[in-house]
């Protein structure tokens, strides 16, 4: 309020009453608040009341306003300290908790190494006595050729299919010779393959339980008219004999396959011109499928498989009638598997001295020639002879490493402790961070030869 502002000991001034400003009163008059101004009046002038007036009430002041704020902003500074002194404790705090969950050494590891001229007949079999363990490794792969039948062909074969002969004459076997006549219905004419023999029928009570016997049969003459679905058949042999009713045949398959004239037909010639279409793209399909699904542990020497081509269905059959023949080209890929682990055992005693808990692989494997000097898939065996410059690398178990590297302040001290490690360098990740961690996953162990 308006006294607020005044200061102690100072008095408000007066308002000057506006009817002094109008009636012409000199400054040298009295005050309306002066004794004078209550004095009685002289007689016949009028009196005119002059009240006090009232203090208006004044807005508060702003310089308080400020005062406040200003008493605000002098305490911003030391929160604004405080906010970034936790914000910057917090950020190194997040970093060493990352590095400590992120960061990893990485292990470069140069083993110890040899290289050794080798020549070395190698026995592999599936059973004992060898000094390598063989496997067969198997894989197959399909595909389907649209061969085109352009040139015409004069061909003439029969119908043929199989058919069982019954016997519901008697209990007594029944012997028909080769090339037995049946007869189909509208009078066509088959032929038996082989002398048969037809078993008896059996009895039982009174009533007769006819035998039969299978037997391939082949039409009489050459001719797509052969060509019958499934049948009953007669023997004209039998005909005006009590036998002829009771000795009768069935059709086991359809009578196919039978052609006679000159047009376009599925021969051998044109399935094997869709098998060599297909042997290309087989053997890539295989190579890459024996190299993405070849067994952990197992070595496929160069010249050390085979692949054969067979036509496994072919539609329509051979000797059909067709202008372009689908031909399915099965490929089956056969390879002799060394264990591997078996084979570098082997070269290595041959060539170094070596103690039982020592071991070694040979890194350059592939590069080896081996020459197969006796193979036999159905017995599973086989003898090469390897020669060519075998690169010998020393192992180590890196699990046991790692595990010794996290347990060690002295990590020169493990090193030591594996003969197998020529060179060895730990390098932290990032560079400045110096804190080997307690996790075997962010422990990275890399060998390197010692080319580099």
């Amino acid at each position: 309020m308006v006294r607020d502002v005044v200061k102690k000991g100072q008095k408000a001034p007066a308002s000057t009453p506006a009817s002094s400003r109008s009636s012409g009163t000199s400054e040298g008059a009295a005050s309306p608040l002066s004794p004078r101004a209550f004095e009685k009046p002289s007689p016949g002038i009028p009196i005119r009341v002059i009240k006090k007036a009232e203090p208006k009430s004044a807005p508060e002041p702003l310089f308080r306003q400020r005062e406040i704020v200003a008493a605000k902003s002098s305490h911003s500074g030391s929160y604004t300290g405080f906010f970034w002194f936790f914000g910057a404790l917090a950020a190194v705090a997040a970093a060493f908790f990352l590095l400590n969950v992120f960061g990893y050494v990485d292990v470069v590891i140069t083993p110890k190494t040899q290289k050794v001229e080798v020549s070395l007949p190698i026995r592999a079999s599936a059973a004992g006595g060898r000094d390598v363990g063989l496997e067969i490794i198997r894989a197959e792969e399909r595909m389907m050729v649209t061969e085109p039948i352009t040139q015409t062909r004069t061909l003439e074969q029969k119908a043929t299919g199989q058919v069982v002969i019954y016997n519901a004459y008697s209990r007594a076997p029944q012997v028909l010779v080769q090339g037995t006549r049946l007869e189909a219905p509208g009078g066509r004419i088959y032929r038996t393959g082989q002398a048969v023999t037809v078993p008896g029928a059996k009895m039982e009570g009174t009533k007769i339980i006819p035998q039969g016997v299978e037997v391939s049969v082949s039409a009489d003459k050459p001719g797509k008219e052969y060509n019958l679905g499934l049948s009953d058949f007669t023997i004209p042999g039998f005909k005006g004999t009590p036998q002829y009713q009771k000795f009768y045949a069935r059709s086991k398959t359809e009578m196919k396959g039978g052609i006679a004239g000159t047009f376009t037909a599925v021969t051998e010639e044109d399935v094997d011109r869709a098998i060599y279409k297909a042997k290309t793209p087989l053997a890539d399909a295989l190579k890459k499928k024996i190299e993405s699904d070849l067994p952990a542990g197992v070595f496929l020497p160069q010249n050390s498989s085979r692949i054969t081509y067979t036509a496994s269905r072919v539609e329509p059959p051979l000797l059909s009638e067709a202008r372009e023949a689908a031909v399915e080209v099965l490929a089956v890929f056969e390879g002799l598997g060394l264990n591997q682990k078996d084979l570098e055992e082997t070269i290595a005693s041959s060539y170094l001295s070596l103690s039982p808990d020592e071991p070694v692989a040979i890194s350059n494997l592939s590069e080896l020639m081996f020459e197969k000097v006796h193979e036999d898939f159905t017995s599973k065996v086989a003898n090469f002879r390897v020669t060519g410059a075998a690169h010998f690398v020393w192992q180590f178990d890196e699990a046991a490493l790692k595990d010794d590297l996290i347990a060690s302040e002295d990590r020169a001290l493990v090193f030591e402790k594996y003969p197998a490690v020529e060179r060895a360098e730990v390098r932290f990740k990032p560079a400045w961070w110096r804190i080997f961690p307690k996790d075997p996953d962010r422990v990275k162990i890399r060998r390197i030869t010692a080319e580099g």
